[in-house]
């Protein structure tokens, strides 16, 4: 078995380069915090005459949402056309121009209108950075590290909700206005470092530049050997890939071209609306009005609970996140979403019933959970997953169907929550439990297992007549072959 990580040869350069596109992640992860902070705020709420729930409330939050549904149709043709870092650096770009708006808005159209274009660019970014990330990893961690990427949403989440606490005792309008320029920071980041990556080596050798790719996986994955058997390896799996043939970079028709790939496509949307449907994203964007729901109503303690939430998620991300590899990814899905299943009934129950400090304890506690486990299986794979099960040919394409699909059930639930909330209060909460049932036995009788093969070998899979059964048979040697000592 291998571990979870390896630090020999050049793969720390690797590690290094990978950091670059989790900044992206982090970005998407600031402004789901950011948004839950900044409604709380009485400033926010006064200077631009808002209040925390209600129909307005959730169209500020959904007009992010709806960028990035416009941004999708063209976010994974544009990373295939121009490539991955091109995708990265123009998504960055955007949301700097986002954020500067955001932070300078003087009326609430203006405001909307940053949201807008945030979602935009953080759409490029997000089509582009995961697929970067799973083509240029090592195929031994490849889990690992496509799993991290996506806890860095956390990384965001924390720099937000710890921003965002200490900016909430500023009686002026630089408490929410700091919070959203710092946004701003990460596409810096990227617009500065990402044209200092290697470029994704199966891009190259998919756009007649395969000595490039070949010299990238050499130095990378063979630590200089061209001999190599991993990198031989993953060269000839690429090579013949990319002899298949290829469709306009604006038709979307081969992801479902026949049932093999159709399978995969309904994989891949099952995993991003299961990814934002299970709950997620109530706790995320209004865990301040969720424990109020719980009778903890100061402002303060909200902003501080969900700041330290935020810590908490972040490390069960992680180590879900370096346990991947090992535990594989359908007992990893169907473990946290029983689990989480259990937390929202509770939380349901005990929200229900809250008259005193004791109940409202459980609540958070409850809360807190939901989080953790959450966190530990769903936040690595909901990017890891779909791009293992998308072939290298559909795999923008596919990306971009992801986000479409992501926001669109974000949509749903940034505008329809507040609202519900407002209304109806815990009861919504059902709708989140009979929907998480649901979800365990989609996932027990449908997803397949990924983990120990390459992403050109879960073709196998996926021809064969029954894929689940396929997938849990052992795969072939090549992590076997990964496990030996690589030269120092």
């Amino acid at each position: 078995m291998a571990p979870a990580l390896s630090f020999k040869g050049n793969l720390p350069k690797l590690y290094l380069y990978c950091l670059i596109g989790f900044v992206n992640s982090a970005t998407y992860g600031f402004d789901g915090s950011l948004m839950s902070g900044i409604n709380s705020m009485k400033q926010y709420q006064n200077y631009f005459g808002v209040q925390s729930t209600g129909v307005l409330t959730g169209f500020i939050f959904s007009i992010y949402n709806v960028g990035f549904i416009v941004s999708s149709f063209f976010t994974g043709p544009f990373a295939d056309k121009y490539g991955r870092k091109a995708g990265m650096a123009t998504g960055s770009a955007i949301i700097i121009v986002g954020s500067v708006i955001g932070a300078t808005s003087t009326t609430i159209a203006q405001f909307m209108v940053a949201r807008f274009i945030l979602g935009c660019g953080i759409a490029f970014a997000s089509a582009a950075a995961p697929s970067w990330v799973a083509e240029i990893s090592h195929p031994s961690y490849r889990g690992t590290m496509t799993g991290i990427y996506n806890t860095f949403w956390w990384v965001g989440n924390i720099l937000a909700t710890w921003t965002l606490y200490p900016c909430s005792f500023v009686d002026s309008q630089l408490a929410f206005r700091l919070p959203i320029a710092l946004q701003c920071l990460f596409g810096v980041i990227v617009c500065i470092f990402v044209w200092f990556l290697p470029e994704s080596p199966r891009w190259l050798i998919n756009n007649g530049r395969a000595e490039e790719g070949l010299k990238i996986l050499v130095h990378l994955h063979g630590n200089d050997d061209p001999k190599d058997p991993i990198v031989l390896r993953e060269y000839e799996e690429i090579t013949e890939a990319a002899k298949q043939p290829k469709a306009s970079i604006y038709d979307y028709k081969p992801l479902f071209a026949d049932k093999h790939n159709s399978y995969r496509t309904l994989l891949l949307a099952a995993t991003a609306v299961f990814g934002q449907m299970s709950g997620n994203a109530v706790v995320s964007y209004f865990m301040p009005q969720m424990l109020e729901q719980a009778n903890i109503t100061d402002e303060h303690t909200q902003l501080l609970l969900n700041a330290i939430n935020s810590l908490v998620c972040f490390a069960a991300a992680v180590t879900g996140a370096t346990l991947v590899d090992r535990t594989g990814r359908r007992a990893l899905l169907l473990g946290c979403t029983s689990a989480a299943l259990v937390c929202f009934a509770v939380v349901t129950g005990v929200t229900a019933t809250v008259t005193s400090s004791a109940g409202s304890i459980v609540a958070v506690t409850f809360i807190y959970l939901f989080g953790i486990v959450f966190s530990f299986g769903w936040t690595p794979m909901q990017v890891l997953y779909p791009v293992e099960v998308i072939p290298y040919q559909n795999r923008a394409k596919g990306m971009s169907l992801n986000n479409l699909l992501v926001n669109i059930c974000g949509f749903y639930s940034s505008y329809v929550t507040p609202i519900a909330m407002g209304s109806i209060g815990w009861r919504f909460y059902f709708v989140y439990i009979a929907w998480d049932l649901m979800e365990v036995i989609v996932i027990y009788l449908f997803f397949v297992e990924t983990k120990g093969r390459t992403l050109e070998e879960l073709d196998e899979v996926f021809d064969a007549p029954n894929p689940v059964q396929a997938s849990l048979k052992p795969s072939r040697a090549l992590l076997e072959e990964a496990d030996k000592p690589m030269k120092a």
